[in-house]
């Protein structure tokens, strides 16, 4: 997993590098309402398994704008305080300078026990949480770390990060690299003795542009 967060920094140290010795063009990862599939591993301390995430999505970006809506479900997602968890995410970005993005979105988390109807109607726990960003977007590079705002959560007192970072190999195949950092109370609230514990999933991942 090291070796996968250095590649893509060496990835982007490149294009930080380039960007400064020549005129900005059009980025490889701007598509206009380009629909996609994604799917990743990610490490899940504390579980017996690996988590594995598939998800659909639809993604317009341009020189000022980046605008993402998608959906994905978590075979072991930890971070969320539970195991099966379904997502439900919308997002929007403003680009600075043609580099700098900055923006907002919120998602709706669904923590269940299994793959099926049943569970998703009678889920164990629901969230909503708006959230903000900022990340950098190059030619062929985009990097955001948003953070967590507080909301209706169903996990008490979070403190969560998401670093989502993707390198386009071509035009339709991306590279993908998810790290999801959070703290949380488990238990009673800290001033009635509760335990604080923090999580982290980082993992590797493809996502194919249409």
């Amino acid at each position: 997993m090291k070796i996968t967060i250095l590649f893509l920094g060496v990835a982007l140290l490149t294009e930080v590098a380039g960007a400064q010795t020549k005129l900005v063009e059009t980025s490889t990862l701007n598509e206009a309402f380009a629909p996609y599939v994604v799917g990743s591993i990610q490490t899940a301390p504390g579980s017996s398994i690996e988590n594995y995430m598939a998800g659909v999505g639809l993604e317009s970006s341009s020189n000022h704008i980046l605008f993402d809506v998608n959906g994905g479900y978590d075979t072991a997602n930890v971070t969320a305080g539970a195991g099966h968890t379904g997502t439900l995410q919308a997002s929007g970005y403003y680009k600075l300078f043609g580099r700098l993005i900055v923006g907002a979105g919120a998602n709706w988390v669904i923590n269940t026990n299994g793959f099926s109807t049943s569970h998703y109607i009678n889920s164990a726990r629901q969230s909503f949480n708006p959230f903000i960003g900022t990340g950098l977007q190059f030619r062929k590079v985009r990097s955001v770390v948003s953070y967590q705002l507080t909301a209706d959560d169903g996990i008490q007192e979070q403190i969560k990060f998401d670093w989502n970072s993707e390198l386009a190999l071509t035009r339709h195949v991306r590279f993908i690299v998810p790290v999801v950092v959070n703290s949380y109370q488990s238990g009673p609230l800290r001033s009635l003795g509760g335990r604080r514990v923090s999580v982290t999933q980082a993992g590797a991942g493809v996502k194919l542009m249409f």
